[in-house]
Order: structure tokens, then C-alpha cells, then sequence
């Protein structure tokens, strides 16, 4: 077992390298399948490569009029081609497949198959996604030290306009999110986590000493997301009736304030969001989008939830007077785990009648046959009952995604000494007493103190603006929920069994962690096999072996799928149509 600080960052760094060896096998292998079978652009790529095969020609000012994306990726590609001389198919696409090696996050994010499936096609969607990664690095990097200086706010304000280039909704991951937590970091000075006995003491300790109620994921009920709302809302007031407080608002989110005054000075010149085919990209109100993600996230991330779905099926269970003996297995010993029926009830009553009245098919939907959606939509609409037979979905999959936001699963209680408080020292100090600097609770990724995970402050941003981003559209697309899942994916706290502490390596410490490694092997004189079982398994959290193969086993399918089971349309005789996300 490890017990320095230089020890874990040695059992943290084997499975770093061995993703860095995966992640570029899978790629080349993935890249070289599509551009062997797929040798004409396919779908949307025959916009994207038609439009940028203008610009390597010279032809600045053409714009194809089916594009509604601006031409970030276009400018990219054009610096590639000046580099290179290479403006075909293979060149493009290749761009992607550098994208997405280039964002440096976990194995399993790169392999998320929606993503992963278009690197090897010239999408803009994995270099969208690199741009806000890249943005949001530059955020936390940035403000978790305290504010940004002039020079790191332009910088901010140059990688979201960059990020802008690429994706018009990119606007709430640039702008709105950085706002959100940068203004809640910076309304309180205090945070407490000791659940108050009602609203009105949550209001008076709020106003009387700026007192945020942000608890743990892992400790809260569903009375706590009331009370952090009511908190919050109670800090604005507070900020708004003591200026000083505004005025350390501005100072901190003046850059993004910016970029979204330019966003919207752009919407007004141009008339719309989107820059091409308005007439078929519509700002709709589509709150059903908010159900759809729940169920989307559960899927794909199905070994990271399947505890807390576990958990939810034993609660019931031990609800129940017979099977009562099962209530020993709950993972956290917690009675009331689940919501009350009443309350259950009220979700019920609101996503029937969301479902009823809110439910929008886009005509795109239900015309093409060679998207996934289309058949799912084409069995939830082929009886009318189906689709609110999947409210119990919904909801199972909406509990377990937020739980994974909590602490790690463990079978075991953690105890106070062994919690990390993000320096690598254990701090004793309890939450309701901590001094916060209002940007590191919330900026923290899944480095986060192990045995915490999220506090329901971050969750009520996230949730916020991914339906700022969702509800505004009528198409259903599974591109359109990467952005949403990677924010909650980046703060799925990691069980670590066998180490109090969690460090992320980095690139610059690989021969400290190899001298440090071989040292330890000799004093331990423990086998290589043995050894790799530590690193690999005991010390490791075995949900993202679970994830990796998951992923692996859904791309693998789906790329199959694309690149063998192609089939013609009868009004395109000889073209072969692919199935695709």
C-alpha cells in the first residue's frame, strides 16, 4: 500500500501510460478502417470538405448556405493545408484524429463513443469539444489561485471566441458556466454543510454572515437542493443591497461578461444563432431534452452507475417488511435513501405532463434512417403509452447520475482523518468551518478530496446550463449531449480502495515515479506480477475497467455496424448509406 506522496503518484501513473499507449492504437486503428471503406464524404462531411476545399482554392468569400456552424474548423484546416499541401479527405479527417488525442483527460473520456465514433470523419464536433476542454483547463488553472490578471483574461477571452468559431452553443460552456461559478464562489464567504433545522435559518445565517448551504452530494437529500436554491437566491439579494460584493463579482467575471456581450452582438447582426438553413434550426422550447439526458448519460456511463442503481433497487427492497434483512447492504447505511412517495409522485405528474405537451419530433428525426434516433423515436411514438412508460427510466437513471456525483461507492465507511483536502494533508477541520476562497469547491474536478465528490451547488450549474443548451433545441442528436456528459463525467469522484489520498500525475514526473517505483520494488521484494496487480487492481477503481470496456465494446459494435452493414436508398441507386450516431 502506498503511504507518500510520491508513492501514489507512482501507482497513478501506470494506468496514465498505458492509456497513452491505447489511445493512439485505437485511434490509428479506428482512422485507418473508415478512410479503407469510406472513400467518398459521407453525411455532413460533404459540406464540411466542400467548404473548406474552397478555401484551399483561394475562394475566401464562399459560403455554402447549408452550414450553420461558423468556420472555425475550416480556418484550422486551411493553416494544416498552408503546412502541409494536403487538402483531401484523408488530410481532413486526420485533423480530427489529432483533436482528440490532443485532449488530455482520462482514457475513457477520449473513447466516449460518440466522440471517439467522429474522429475519424470531418465533423466539427471533436474539435468543438477540444476547445472548450482547452477553455475550461485555462479556467480552473487560472482561478483557482484567485482572480485572473488582464493578460490570463484575454487570453479567456481569446480561447472562448476560438471555441466560438467552432460551435454557436459552445456559448454556454464559455460564457454562461464560467459566470455561474464564479459568481457563486464569490457571493459567500463561508460554506456550511451541517443540514440547518429549517429555510429560515438557512436565510439568516446567508445574510447575516454571507453562509453558502452547499453540501456534500454524498450527504444530501432532496429538502437540501430547496435549501441551497433558497441560499443562493438569498446571497444574490445579499450581493445586490452590498455593492462590494458586486464589485468582487465583476472583477472575477468581467472576461466572460464580455464574450457574451460579442455573442449576442453577433445574434443581432446575423438575425439568428446559426448561419445557414435558419428556416430548419429553430430555437424551440424543448424541455424534454431534460429527461433525455438522463437517460443518455445512464447508458453510456451505465460502469460508473450501476452501484447506485443497485442501491436504489435495495432501498426499495428493504423498504419492504420481509426483506428488511437486505437493508444491511445499502452502501452508505442510509434509511432513507430514496425520495418520499409524495414526492416521487409530483416528478411523475411533471414529466407526464412535459411528455404530453412538450414532446417535439423534427421533421429531420423521422426522414433519415441512417441516424440511431431514428429508430429510437420510431418505437417510443409507435404507441402512445410507450413513451411515459419510460418515465420509471427516467427517473431511476436521473437518481443514479446524480449519485455518481457524490462519493465514490465504497463498502466501507471513510473516515474523517482519511479525507484529502486537495493539498495532500488530511485536514481535520470540519466543512461548516471552513474558510473558502469561493472558487476551489467549485472549480475542482475528480481530483476532488477523496470520499467527497460534488456538492449540490455545482450540480444545480450543471443541470442549469446544460438545459440552456438542451431545451433550446428541437433536434434530438446524440452530439448535441458530449459537452453535458464530459462536464459530469470531470467530477465523477474516483475510488481509490487502499490509498486516502488522490493525485493525478502528470507528464513531467516520469522519472521520479520510475527511480521511486524500481526503489520501492527492491525494498518489497514483491514480484512484477504482484506488483502489477497493486497498480492495475487493488489500488485502482474497477468501474473504469467496466467503463473502458464498455466504451470499447460499443464502438467496436457501432464501427462495425458503419463501416459493413451499408444499404442504398432507392432514389440514390449506387450510393451506400451508413448507419450512424
Amino acid at each position: 500500500m502506498p503511504k507518500s506522496h510520491d508513492d501514489r503518484i507512482a501507482h497513478n501513473s501506470v494506468p496514465l501510460l498505458l492509456s497513452l499507449v491505447a489511445l493512439p492504437a485505437a485511434i490509428a486503428l479506428w482512422f485507418s478502417a473508415v478512410s479503407s471503406q469510406v472513400r467518398e464524404p459521407y453525411l455532413d462531411e460533404v459540406f464540411h470538405v466542400g467548404q473548406v476545399q474552397q478555401y484551399c482554392r483561394g475562394n475566401y468569400w464562399h459560403w455554402d448556405p447549408k452550414i450553420t456552424t461558423p468556420p472555425g474548423l475550416y480556418v484550422f484546416s486551411f493553416i494544416f493545408y498552408k503546412i502541409t499541401g494536403r487538402c483531401d479527405l484523408d488530410a481532413l479527417r486526420f485533423i480530427n484524429a489529432l483533436s482528440l488525442f490532443a485532449i488530455h483527460s482520462a482514457l475513457n473520456i477520449c473513447l466516449f463513443p460518440p466522440l471517439f465514433f467522429f474522429c475519424a470523419l470531418y465533423y466539427t464536433d471533436v474539435a468543438s469539444t477540444l476547445s472548450v476542454l482547452l477553455f475550461t483547463r485555462h479556467l480552473i488553472e487560472n482561478n483557482s489561485r484567485g482572480p485572473s490578471t488582464f493578460f490570463q483574461a484575454c487570453v479567456s477571452i481569446l480561447l472562448a471566441i476560438v471555441s466560438l468559431s467552432f460551435r454557436q452553443t459552445n456559448i454556454f460552456w464559455v460564457g454562461v458556466f464560467p459566470i455561474a461559478l464564479l459568481a457563486l464562489g464569490a457571493l459567500h464567504k463561508h460554506v456550511e454543510s451541517t443540514r440547518p433545522g429549517s429555510g429560515k435559518s438557512v436565510v439568516l445565517h446567508a445574510w447575516a454572515n454571507a453562509t453558502f448551504y452547499d453540501p456534500q452530494m454524498r450527504d444530501a437529500m432532496l429538502n437540501d437542493f430547496w435549501l441551497t436554491c433558497i441560499s443562493t437566491v438569498t446571497l444574490v439579494l445579499r450581493a445586490l443591497y452590498f455593492p462590494r460584493t458586486l464589485l468582487k463579482i465583476l472583477r472575477l467575471v468581467w472576461p466572460y461578461i464580455i464574450v457574451l456581450g460579442l455573442f449576442g452582438s453577433f445574434v443581432l447582426w446575423n438575425g439568428s444563432v446559426v448561419l445557414g438553413d435558419k428556416g430548419n434550426h429553430v430555437a424551440t422550447l424543448h424541455l424534454p431534452q431534460m429527461l433525455y439526458i438522463w437517460a443518455y448519460t445512464s447508458f453510456f456511463s451505465i460502469g460508473l452507475t450501476y452501484p447506485f442503481v443497485a442501491q436504489g433497487l435495495l432501498s426499495v427492497f428493504a423498504a419492504i417488511p420481509i426483506a428488511a434483512v437486505m437493508e444491511p447492504l445499502l452502501i452508505f447505511g442510509r434509511q432513507k435513501f430514496l425520495p418520499r412517495p409524495a414526492v416521487l409522485f409530483g416528478f411523475v405528474l411533471v414529466m407526464t405532463v412535459t411528455i404530453k405537451f412538450n414532446t417535439i419530433v423534427h421533421p429531420f428525426t423521422l426522414a433519415d434512417n441512417r441516424h440511431f434516433t431514428f429508430y429510437v423515436f420510431r418505437y417510443l411514438l409507435a404507441y402512445p403509452f410507450i413513451k411515459y412508460l419510460a418515465i420509471p427510466v427516467y427517473m431511476s437513471c436521473a437518481w443514479s447520475v446524480l449519485q455518481a456525483l457524490g462519493a465514490p461507492a465504497q463498502m466501507c465507511e471513510i473516515k474523517e482523518d482519511e479525507k484529502d483536502d486537495g493539498k495532500g494533508i488530511a485536514s481535520g477541520k470540519p466543512q461548516s468551518e471552513s474558510e473558502d476562497d469561493g472558487q476551489g469547491q467549485l472549480l475542482r474536478l475528480n481530483d476532488a478530496p477523496f470520499g467527497e465528490g460534488s456538492t449540490i451547488g455545482f450540480v444545480l450549474v450543471w443541470i442549469g446550463v446544460s438545459a440552456l443548451q438542451l431545451i433550446t433545441a428541437p433536434l434530438v442528436e446524440p452530439r448535441y449531449f458530449i459537452l453535458p456528459w464530459i462536464m459530469w463525467r470531470l467530477r465523477v469522484p474516483q475510488s481509490h480502495p487502499g490509498a486516502s489520498l488522490t493525485t493525478r500525475p502528470t507528464h513531467k514526473n516520469w522519472k521520479q515515479w520510475w527511480n521511486k517505483e524500481r526503489q520501492r520494488r527492491d525494498i518489497d521484494r514483491q514480484s512484477w506480477g504482484n506488483w502489477f496487480y497493486i497498480v492495475l487492481w487493488a489500488e485502482h477503481d474497477h468501474r473504469l475497467y467496466l467503463e473502458t470496456l464498455w466504451f470499447g465494446l460499443i464502438n467496436v459494435v457501432v464501427g462495425y455496424i458503419f463501416l459493413n452493414w451499408g444499404f442504398e436508398w432507392p432514389q440514390e441507386p449506387g450510393k451506400t448509406q451508413r448507419f450512424m450516431w
